[in-house]
């Protein structure tokens, strides 16, 4: 099974505890942490998906890699106007390698029939004629052509955890884009970026407004590598309005791309 917290998913069998060296390879099925973890001494990520889930969830590691083709990423967009799941890491090190991910793209607030869910949730017509507009984060949703409003900016620059919000639904109830998710990483020494983070929003479907951007904040000693960082709108589709692009913020002492 995807379990983290069952022994039997694990070689030895038995759950990892504080100072264990963890390796996720590209045996079974992705693997699901519901509860944060304990303080590992390293955990790698290869060729693999590590999913959080929950809003508290938190992962404590020393040294932590994302291998290429590793992801680490959140379950779908909530349906709900609770924040759901972010992704947490508290560590002395990270290191996201070419190839490897941190996703949370379209993994913020949902849309319904009629607007999106979230604070700059994009309003719509649902069943009725019209377009969506996009939604806000950290700028405000497009207004679709119809027209219907685009959502209000939201959140704080300082902080930016923040998701993205849903799309305005176009006409016949079309969904419009799921906003991107959060990101909450706290390193203590050197985070080294070749791959991606990312918590994008989505595009939204006919005649519907894009989700928002996400949030993403990073602290951390020193920024290294030739990485992505982006928390993007997602368009909208056919007269919807785009989604307003997210927030990123960024604690480091020392700065120095490749």
């Amino acid at each position: 099974s995807s379990d983290w917290h069952s022994p039997d998913n694990w070689n030895p069998a038995r759950v990892p505890t504080h100072g264990d060296d963890v390796i996720i390879t590209n045996i079974g099925s992705a693997v699901l942490l519901s509860n944060s973890s304990p303080n590992l001494s390293s955990l790698v990520i290869s060729n693999k998906t590590l999913t959080v889930s929950n809003w508290t969830t938190t992962l404590f590691a020393t040294h932590l890699t994302i291998q290429a083709n590793g992801t680490l990423t959140l379950p779908a967009a909530f349906t709900t106007s609770q924040m759901s799941n972010r992704i947490w890491i508290v560590c002395s090190n990270l290191t996201v390698d070419s190839g490897g991910r941190i996703d949370a793209s379209e993994k913020g607030y949902a849309s319904s029939a009629t607007t999106g869910y979230g604070p700059g949730g994009g309003t719509g017509p649902g069943a009725g004629n019209g377009h969506g507009g996009g939604g806000g984060h950290g700028g405000k949703g497009g207004n679709s052509g119809t027209p219907f409003a685009g959502g209000p900016t939201n959140g704080s620059a300082a902080v930016a955890t923040g998701p993205g919000s849903g799309g305005g639904s176009g006409a016949g109830s079309r969904i419009g884009g799921k906003g991107g998710g959060s990101i909450r990483i706290e390193a203590d020494d050197a985070m080294i970026l070749n791959g991606r983070i990312t918590a994008d929003g989505g595009s939204g479907d006919l005649y519907s407004g894009g989700g928002s951007g996400g949030g993403i904040y990073l602290a951390c000693q020193s920024l290294t590598g030739t990485g992505l960082v982006s928390a993007a709108g997602g368009n909208g589709k056919d007269g919807g309005g785009g989604g307003g692009g997210g927030r990123i913020a960024l604690d480091c002492a020392t700065l120095d791309p490749a």
